[in-house]
């Protein structure tokens, strides 16, 4: 009765009714602690596996970055590389054009240089003309033709002159904004022409000032044989030129053209090189979003991660709640427990008064009770004696019953009517 006490414990009737054992609450609590301490450690570890996921995706962005931005400076290095020696290439190009008497300013002194060639001609030629009255009328009409030579090789030179500049000023822009070199080419083979066409003025000028100057102070000579000789060695002169000058025009043609396939071979090289780099640029773009993209992932994991961990901190904080509630329900069945244990004691000692009593009573009245007994056996042991006569006083009138109806047919009614008439009384 006591363990059974212990064990079980009612509340008072004016609380709810609820029948608990301290052991309960103990194990509750024990369980509900354990399943908090649980929660609190995955949750801690999701959030260290997040955060390493992060550092690492963090981690993997700054490489591909740096990749890329060396790729970058390596595809803009390459870049400068390329427009320098494509530069350099194309000064290297124009050097040997500008070697034979393509430079401007030396053009344009050339140009100065025949024209004064040309003023001083035409004086030359209008004294010798002054000067020649009385020649004959031949010598004169000669005179005249070749001032009008003259005068025609001025207008041609002045023509030259202007296409000259007109194609010097569309080189200089072309040499500075770098345009393609069949241009170049083009326009230094223009060059190469106007200045043979220049140097061929200036020779047929003087080969005519020279006429000139020995028709007027040799006027003794046979004109016609000196200016013909004169004439015809200047004309070898030029054809023993005229092929040397071809052939530097070619070679120099040539070796534009070589190194024109190999700046062309050069630029090849270079684009293969930039669209090979623009293609790793474009994987490591692709490298780059597809990290941005799972460190995106992984930042949305890490989000709800964290919303897990404070919805389980907001479990965890109504669990403590309750803990506390279950706590203070705690103390209050504790306090329950030591009134009804006292209430108990107090019951226990008053029952062992009563049994001690009880006992007591039952030693005074045992002599009595004794007596009673004796009494009680005496007269079951007579209600035995008389209820073992009536039941054999039953049988015997059962048994002469019995033989009465298997000895006769017609006396059964009356036997059966007076049986049942004595059964009834």
């Amino acid at each position: 009765m006591e363990s059974h006490n212990q064990a079980r414990l009612r509340p008072s009737t004016g609380n709810t009714v609820y029948v608990f054992t301290y052991e309960d609450y103990l194990s509750t609590l024990i369980r509900s602690n354990d399943r908090l301490r649980d929660e609190l450690e995955a949750s801690q570890r999701k959030l260290l596996q997040s955060d390493c996921q992060l550092e690492a995706a963090k981690r993997t962005i700054c490489e591909l970055r740096s990749q890329l931005e060396e790729a970058r400076r390596n595809s803009d290095k390459n870049l400068t590389r390329a427009k320098a020696t494509a530069d350099l290439s194309t000064v290297e190009f124009i050097k040997p054009c500008q070697a034979v008497e393509m430079d401007l300013p030396t053009l344009v002194q050339q140009l100065q240089k025949a024209h004064r060639n040309l003023e001083v001609c035409t004086a030359k030629l209008q004294s010798s003309a002054a000067s020649t009255e009385d020649c004959d009328q031949e010598y004169s009409e000669k005179v005249q033709v070749l001032k009008n030579g003259i005068m025609n090789l001025g207008v041609k030179l002045q023509q030259e002159k202007v296409t000259l500049l007109k194609k010097a000023i569309t080189l200089v822009p072309c040499n500075t904004e770098g345009q393609g070199n069949k241009n170049w080419s083009a326009q230094a083979e223009d060059l190469e022409k106007v200045n043979f066409q220049i140097q061929k003025i200036n020779l047929e000028l003087l080969q005519q000032a020279l006429c000139l100057q020995s028709g007027h102070y040799q006027k003794k000579a046979p004109p016609k044989q000196h200016w013909i000789k004169f004439y015809k060695d200047q004309e070898q002169q030029t054809e023993r030129l005229k092929p040397v000058a071809v052939r530097r025009v070619e070679r120099r043609q040539e070796e534009n053209k070589q190194k024109k396939e190999a700046l062309l071979s050069e630029i090849h090289e270079l684009k293969e090189r930039l669209t090979a780099e623009e293609a790793n640029n474009k994987t490591k773009n692709k490298a780059v979003k597809q990290a941005e993209l799972k460190a995106y992932l992984l930042q949305k994991e890490l989000l709800r991660n964290k919303k897990e961990v404070q919805a389980q901190v907001v479990q965890v904080d109504h669990l403590k709640k309750v803990n506390k509630a279950i706590s203070a329900q705690r103390r209050k069945a504790e306090e329950q427990l030591q009134v009804h244990f006292k209430q108990w004691q107090e019951e226990k000692t008053s029952l062992v008064t009563a049994i001690q009593e009880l006992h007591e009573l039952l030693n005074r009245k045992q002599p009595e009770l004794s007596k009673q007994e004796r009494h009680m056996v005496l007269r079951v042991k007579d209600l035995e004696e008389r209820m073992s006569e009536t039941l054999e006083k039953k049988l015997e009138k059962r048994q002469s019953w019995l033989r009465e109806r298997t000895n006769g047919a017609s006396l059964k009614g009356g036997w059966v009517a007076a049986g049942h008439h004595k059964e009834g009384d």
